[in-house]
């Protein structure tokens, strides 16, 4: 399958896209049919990043966090959920990058498209925000926290749903950003 030329001026992007592209019909090329054991622990591990489940999960983790920190846990993962999502919708919408299935003709899309716009993910991100959450408060699930993030990320790029950057981009952005509610949050760890 040819790839056309990115639309983008700059040269180091232009082959960062190209990468990703030729990435992504790698990875179809290999994908399981629908119905296949794989696709479907796939669907259900990125099931697991959708919003309610988020919401749930996170909730869980204040739940079962150490007596002590369960306001400030809480805080931390209202705050980390919170701006990750509106940075990720905010980043979406400016940026425009178009989903897989949008940009490459014939690839198989093994899941919905809650949008139209996959860069960053906010699957990804949400993970990651949940996970650095959990490891900073130093939560007994942390390191099954780490699996889950990373297990969700490669759904949404085996799915189809998602380029490697765009989850690349999401598990940065969402540490990066439950690392600075954890750090600006007056009383964490009282």
């Amino acid at each position: 399958m040819a790839i056309s030329t990115p639309p983008y001026g700059n040269y180091a992007l232009n082959r960062v896209i190209d990468f990703d592209r030729r990435l992504m019909l790698a990875v179809d090329a290999w994908r399981e049919p629908p119905s296949s054991p794989l696709t479907l622990a796939m669907r259900a591990l990125t099931r697991l990043g959708d919003t309610d489940v988020v919401i749930a999960h996170g909730l869980a983790l204040v739940l079962t966090a150490n007596r002590g920190s369960r306001s400030a846990t809480f805080a931390a993962i209202a705050v980390a959920l919170t701006t990750t999502t509106c940075l990720v919708q905010l980043l979406k919408r400016v940026i425009r990058r178009p989903r897989p299935s949008r940009d490459l003709a014939g690839l198989r899309l093994l899941t919905r498209e809650p949008d139209a716009f996959a860069f960053p993910s906010g699957h990804s991100a949400a993970a990651a925000a949940l996970t650095t959450v959990a490891l900073v408060c130093g939560h007994v699930a942390a390191p099954a926290e780490i699996a889950l993030a990373c297990g969700i990320a490669v759904s949404r790029v085996y799915l189809g749903a998602h380029y490697f950057a765009d989850v690349v981009a999401g598990l940065i952005l969402g540490c990066s950003l439950a690392a600075a509610a954890v750090l600006l949050l007056p009383g964490w760890g009282s």
